[in-house]
């Protein structure tokens, strides 16, 4: 997944995965018997974690990007 995400969705989706990691946490003491199902729910908020991130250096490159293209096709002030 690295289709472009505005600021908003990426914030929204970063407070998303803050409460997941937080309900992460209670879980692994109230069930401390069940490690292994907390530990595969925390790997796959990893990979939702490395998604997002994936997608917000996709829009960052193509911003840098735009930005150095539109520099090199002002015309100089000299």
């Amino acid at each position: 997944m690295t289709e472009p995400i505005g600021l908003t969705a990426l914030e929204h989706a970063l407070d998303d995965l803050i409460e997941r990691v937080s309900s992460l946490r209670a879980a692994r003491t109230a069930y401390p018997g069940e490690l292994a199902q907390t530990l595969d729910a925390a790997l796959a908020e990893l990979d939702t974690a490395i998604d997002l991130l994936a997608a917000a250096k996709a829009e960052l490159s193509r911003g840098s990007a735009a930005r150095a293209a539109s520099r090199a096709a002002a015309p100089s002030a000299s």
